[in-house]
């Protein structure tokens, strides 16, 4: 892997610099940004759209396998085989870079690293007073790119997945992100509702209107992956969790079917339809999870029993 800062202006790439000093210089005084990326914690964000702000080594993630523009994810490593067939940025170019990016190789996997380039990154053109040579000089600046020691988002490619730390990031990496995780449409709910009404313990009457945010995404995500197909036929286990947790005290009920026709009660059947009721192994306290994540097995982990 031939690896070199590079960046993209619009949708063409370019290697940042001509000289390889000035690669070694940077590469030196920022670490973070060319180094490994330790991961802590990490968190499907497609099964997530609650989750609040994440630790420092934690990150979301995005199975890209099975998405239309996959592949362009994958052809970035293709940049890497040959970085000497791009050219370098120059003073038209550089003031429109929207972002930069770095490839390395650890244990047979690659990584991409990526520095999302907004607006705020760069510095607007002007009149200085700067420090040069042991002289105070005026000079005039032109626009300027902070280069910033952090990673906003890194690809690896043999699990095919792209890690963030916010969606935003995401979404300036590329805007084909939004349809994927984007609030449900109207058209998007009616077909929601046909679902539900398959399963015998439900009856659903909200109007388009009063759905909110958080649940527009979760009924996206749950007409994407099939996930009422689960529950069609499994009424009594259903009637079992909503008495074992209580949950019809949310619910209003009527002709032996849980009615819903608000948020709230929308947001209790998602509750059910995750399975987000559960009871502490240790304490026996009846806990709602923050999550929707499924919980990787302990052989997963290779996890021993302890003696």
């Amino acid at each position: 892997m031939n690896s070199k800062l590079m960046s993209r202006v619009g949708n063409d790439f370019f290697s940042v610099f001509s000289e390889q000093s000035q690669e070694n210089e940077i590469i030196e005084n920022n670490e973070l940004f060319f180094s490994s990326t330790t991961v802590s914690n990490e968190h499907s964000y497609i099964s997530n759209p609650q989750r609040g702000n994440l630790e420092q080594d934690e990150w979301f993630y995005m199975d890209f396998s099975s998405i239309i523009f996959g592949k362009d994810l994958l052809n970035m490593f293709d940049i890497f085989d040959n970085t000497g067939r791009y050219s370098n940025l120059n003073s038209n170019n550089i003031k429109d870079v929207n972002l930069l990016f770095y490839a390395k190789e650890i244990d047979d996997d690659k990584y991409i690293n990526l520095q999302v380039i907004r607006e705020k990154n760069y510095i607007k053109p002007g009149r200085i007073i700067q420090y040069i040579n042991d002289n105070i000089k005026y000079k005039k600046n032109d626009k300027s790119l902070i280069f910033r020691n952090e990673i906003d988002i890194f690809i690896q490619k043999n699990l095919n997945r792209i890690y963030f730390k916010k969606f935003n990031d995401l979404k300036y990496f590329d805007k084909r992100f939004i349809d994927i995780y984007r609030e449900a449409t109207k058209e998007e709910v009616e077909s929601f509702k046909e679902l539900v009404k398959k399963i015998d313990s439900f009856s659903i009457s909200i109007i388009d209107d009063i759905v909110g945010q958080r649940n527009r995404k979760k009924i996206k995500y749950i007409i994407d992956n099939n996930i009422l197909d689960k529950f069609i036929g499994k009424g009594n286990l259903i009637q079992n969790y909503i008495k074992k947790y209580n949950i019809q005290s949310k619910l209003d009920f009527q002709d032996d079917k849980f009615i819903i026709n608000t948020n709230l009660h929308l947001t209790c059947f998602m509750d059910i339809i995750f399975e987000a009721h559960y009871t502490g192994e240790i304490t026996s306290t009846r806990l709602l999870a923050s999550s929707n994540e499924e919980v990787a097995l302990e052989n997963e982990y290779n996890i021993k029993e302890p003696k």
